[in-house]
């Protein structure tokens, strides 16, 4: 084959009998090794104070995912690449000779990209088994192996289910990895409770599922279009940013000439066609001429840009199980996406996250739990987002983070908008034992919680950054460390008709404006209802407060707040200072440590031997007698020591105190033990 050039060739494949395929396809047993920046929307780096200003616990989740942060960023941006590549030849903008309206194949290391051009009908198992026979390849009834990128465009639909149930490994190894992305047309994924379709990164040289993101894993992203999935799994997918993060639904940005221009070095994609209606009939792997010039180097305009521009996606997600992706599910720039009665645990950063621009969705019974970092995240830019009985449980960060403060605050690069968000609720849901906050509310206006069970948690709920017409209403709020409801920094809402079991404080507001009424507060430890700093317009009015601490309200630190006579607090037990520091030093383990400390002190301060001679020696008392004589001492003269006939002798007049002459006689008649010199000389 002759070697393509700049101005790129387009070869050919005609399939007749068995097909023969070019290029950089992964084998079945291979996957990704790329290179990029990181700065990926979504990136578990991008944690800059505008993005989170309230904790998520990412930097926890960061810990948690290991991998390999720099080539991970590499490999997003290469993703980026190539999907430019594919887009740029799909507008006819490199290559306007090409019939795009076959399905073609972009050839780049080290994977290739299978290109489903539209058309009526839609493309299943079987054509891709046809268009990439040694690519998709069926290892058992219904398994198939997928080595080689998917890309389906608009007009095309990838139409995913099989009767008997219908599972495809998506190879992910240190070589490289594959991918499902749709690019403004239509995903259809469709099982059974019994007999789902089942999508993982698999690692063929292992035999393994792939659980190590530092060199790429498997992904699939619908960009643009439609998404259909139901009675599906997705295991061990993804890596590093949202878009990649494993299942992920984003709008569709298609850029011009970025990059490719001819003194960047780069060399343009070589492109082949793989569908057998073609008309062209060369040997495979020859390069095609369609430009009429004999080096084909004529046909590439650079200067041809397709624009950019966005396009939305929507989807209908239900009864999917999401384990161990990098990002459980990503969605950005989308309207109306319905995900329902499904469960997502492991993910190594969040579960849910709905992040850019998502206005119009729905999130309805789906429990995210046992995440590394957050159960649900809604992010800046988005809108009207609906949380209903949802579950989010045992998460390293929040149960449930809204975010929703402009996306700028003055003047920017691209000019954003400095209007606040909202108009999202979180209703009829379980927040239990997460470890930040259960619900965070952070700035936006307009966003409801009501009828929520939060339990656990360092915090149960807050509202902070100013969020404005917060309404915080008939929820149970139970066993959080600190504080059962906060508000703070210029927030404003109301909080009615809750239930606030345990905590230090029950209510809190700082520097916001609140009306607190009409709430049962009890078993608090310090106060009942706080505001601290300016609280002019906030109300506080027929609460039930039971606990004990300094006092049930407690305003002394507040300016403006108004605290009506209509609150109760009849079993409140008031403890002063002393009181609270006594109850503390009297719990059980404060007197056995208390204890344990005495005993020690103890201990120590028998090495004194007298009053000012300081910590000696233990074993004072036990000195060795060579120490104390440099020769030969009298027994006699060392205190305590007795001779043993003197001690024979001793012992014996406890029976009486007068001896016989014949009992003396007989102990001085005892025989003597010669010395050495007298035996030897008898």
């Amino acid at each position: 084959m002759t070697t393509l050039t700049l101005g790129a060739r387009i070869g050919a494949i005609v399939l007749t009998g068995a097909v023969a395929l070019t290029a950089a396809a992964l084998p079945a047993s291979a996957t990704t090794d790329s290179a990029t920046d990181d700065t990926a929307v979504g990136s578990p780096l991008d944690t800059t104070e505008s993005e989170a200003p309230v904790a998520t616990g990412v930097s926890d989740a960061l810990a948690a995912y290991g991998g390999d942060p720099t080539r991970e960023a590499e490999l997003v941006a290469q993703e980026d690449r190539r999907l430019i590549d594919v887009e740029l030849v799909a507008s006819g903008t490199l290559f306007p000779g090409l019939d795009t309206s076959l399905p073609y194949r972009v050839v780049s290391a080290p994977v290739s990209t299978l290109v489903l051009t539209a058309r009526e009908a839609a493309y299943t198992e079987v054509d891709l088994a046809a268009l990439a026979p040694q690519t998709f390849v069926e290892t058992s009834p219904g398994v198939f192996v997928l080595s080689e990128n998917i890309v389906v465009l608009s007009g095309a639909t990838l139409d995913l289910r099989r009767p008997g149930g219908l599972q495809i490994n998506l190879a992910s190894t240190d070589v490289g990895f594959a991918s499902i992305v749709v690019d403004g047309g239509n995903l259809v994924v469709e099982g059974t409770a019994s007999e789902p379709v089942k999508f993982q990164g698999w690692d063929a040289q292992r035999s393994e599922p792939d659980t190590n993101t530092a060199d790429g894993r498997a992904y699939i992203r619908v960009m643009g279009g439609y998404a259909s999935i139901s009675n599906a799994t997705f295991t061990d997918l993804g890596f590093w940013s949202g878009n990649t993060g494993g299942l992920s639904l984003t709008g569709t940005q298609l850029a011009s000439t970025l990059g490719l221009d001819s003194s960047d070095g780069r060399e343009l994609p070589e492109v082949y066609l793989v569908a057998p209606e073609t008309s062209v009939t060369v040997d495979p792997g020859d390069p095609l001429v369609v430009d009429g010039s004999s080096e084909g180097e004529t046909g590439v305009n650079l200067t041809q840009g397709a624009g950019l521009y966005s396009t939305g996606v929507t989807a209908w997600l239900s009864g999917i199980t999401v384990t161990g992706n990098a990002y459980g599910l990503f969605v950005s720039d989308a309207n109306s996406v319905e995900l329902q009665s499904s469960t997502f645990t492991e993910s190594l950063v969040d579960g849910v996250v709905f992040h850019r621009e998502v206005v119009n969705s729905r999130i309805t019974g789906v429990d995210s739990s046992h995440n590394n970092g957050d159960g649900f995240v809604v992010s800046r830019g988005s809108q009207s987002v609906m949380i209903d009985t949802v579950t989010a449980a045992n998460n390293g960060g929040n149960g449930i983070t809204i975010d929703a403060t402009p996306l700028a605050d003055g003047p920017s690069a691209v000019g954003q908008s400095i209007a606040a968000y909202g108009g999202h609720s979180v209703v009829n849901s379980r927040v239990t034992d997460n470890t930040k906050y259960g619900i965070a509310i952070n700035g936006g206006t307009g966003v409801t919680v009501r009828s929520n069970t939060i339990e656990g948690g360092e915090f149960g709920m807050m509202a902070g950054s100013a969020a404005q017409n917060v309404i915080v209403q008939e929820n149970r709020v139970a066993d959080a460390t600190n504080q059962g409801i906060a508000f703070r920094d210029g927030s404003q809402g109301e909080v009615s008709g809750n239930i606030v079991n345990g905590g230090v404080i029950g209510i809190y507001a700082r520097d916001s404006k609140v009306s607190v009424v009409r709430n049962t507060i009890d078993s608090v430890t310090s106060h009942g209802i706080t505001f601290v700093g300016e609280s002019t317009g906030s109300v506080v009015a027929q609460n039930l407060i039971d606990g004990f601490g300094n006092s049930p309200i407690d305003t002394v630190r507040a300016t403006g707040a108004t605290v009506l006579d209509t609150n109760e607090s009849p079993s409140w037990v008031y403890q002063n200072i002393t009181e609270r520091v006594l109850r503390v030093i009297t719990k059980p383990m404060t007197l056995l440590w208390t204890v344990l400390a005495i005993l020690l002190l103890l201990t120590a301060f028998r090495g004194f031997r007298y009053k000012g001679s300081g910590f000696g020696s233990p074993y004072r008392d036990r000195t060795p007698l060579h120490e104390l004589t440099r020769g030969m001492v009298d027994p006699s003269t060392v205190p305590g020591v007795v001779r043993p006939l003197e001690a024979e002798w001793r012992d014996t007049q406890y029976a009486s105190d007068a001896s016989t002459d014949q009992e003396q006689e007989a102990k001085n008649a005892l025989p003597r033990r010669l010395p050495q010199h007298e035996s030897v000389n008898a």
